[in-house]
């Protein structure tokens, strides 16, 4: 597991050499931050996914830091309104942003101006893998077969779809199958619509239908990743099956911690050490693992670089998908 070591390395020696210099320029010290709560503004509403991630690190990362870290909720445009909310504070890192992924989207699908260029990660806590499910009773025994019918019938498989930048929208986009794409508002009434029988294929992430694979309400045809997972091992990867899509793999929405660009060295050092520590316990661990969230734990250079291949293998895809605008024109370049 990459805990990006060399980034957290660098920043070190930039911290070290700022402190020595008095930090004449930003006015902070290491030692002085913070002084007063933190606003952790996330950009759904409670109760989501990103939600119950975000409240579970804040309250492990508060004991590290000495002072309380505030949840508020600030839904909106995909999260575009919290983003925007946060890219207006000070960058004093007294107002971070908890979020998935959805920031990489904004630029090509016309949500934001903004992107996660304009925030500084203090650490990537995990990914989501998603899943391709069907009913136990379902006459496809792979994906395999499953995509082979729809290519020789186009429209002849209804999937649940939550929109063309959700899990589903992506991923029926790097298949690229004509499917009779089904709207849904959410992954529970799209699950809800599978169960039944409304449509014939769900895409959604592990957490969100583990238990119904657990008791037999629904099949997993396969991982969207280049591997097995090893707490799954019977579970097909898409990659081992179909080698043609594993230059996109592995694939699925991923959290993180982030500090508005410019907040100083020192400051963003503190709450990297701070996150960090919070991540690393037995008992986040032990979160993560429980909601099947595969631990990512970067920082730094290393985040940087992750979130830059997600950006570019997703907006390449929704865009080919004419989902999304030509990513080329922000500068985003193809993998």
């Amino acid at each position: 597991m990459n805990f990006g070591t060399t980034a957290v390395k660098g920043r070190s020696l930039v911290v070290g050499t700022l402190m020595a210099f008095g930090l004449a320029t930003t006015g902070f010290a290491a030692d002085s931050y913070p002084k007063s709560d933190i606003k952790a503004v996330i950009p759904f509403g409670a109760g989501g996914g990103t939600d119950t991630l975000a409240r579970a690190i804040v309250n492990l990362a508060e004991k590290e830091l000495g002072q309380a870290v505030i949840v508020q909720n600030k839904p909106g445009a995909t999260g575009a309104v919290a983003t925007e909310f946060v890219r207006q504070q000070p960058a004093d890192g007294y107002t971070i942003l908890i979020a998935a992924e959805n920031q990489n989207l904004y630029r090509t699908t016309g949500l934001s101006k903004l992107s996660f260029d304009d925030f500084e990660p203090v650490i990537l806590l995990g990914e989501a893998y998603p899943v391709v499910v069907t009913l136990p009773g379902a006459k496809w025994k792979s994906i395999s077969e499953m995509l082979d019918e729809v290519g020789k019938n186009p429209k002849s498989i209804k999937v649940m779809n939550t929109g063309p930048v959700g899990i589903s929208g992506v991923v029926t986009a790097m298949l690229g199958k004509d499917f009779t794409l089904v709207p849904y508002r959410g992954e529970g009434p799209g699950l809800a619509g599978l169960l039944g029988g409304h449509v014939d294929i769900g895409i959604v992430s592990i957490g969100a239908v583990i238990q119904h694979v657990e008791i037999g309400n629904l099949k997993v045809l396969s991982v969207i990743s280049d591997k097995r997972l090893k707490a799954y091992p019977d579970w097909p990867a898409l990659g081992e099956e179909r080698p043609e899509y594993k230059k996109y793999l592995p694939w699925g929405p991923y959290y993180g911690v982030y500090a508005k660009k410019g907040t100083p060295q020192p400051v963003l050092a503190k709450l990297q050490d701070s996150f960090k520590k919070a991540w690393s316990s037995d008992t986040y661990q032990k979160f993560l693992d429980e909601r099947r969230i595969v631990p990512l734990g970067l920082m730094g250079e290393a985040a940087v670089a992750y979130q830059k291949k997600w950006e570019s293998v997703t907006t390449w895809l929704l865009f080919e998908a004419n989902a999304a605008s030509d990513p080329a024109a922000f500068g985003i370049p193809r993998l």
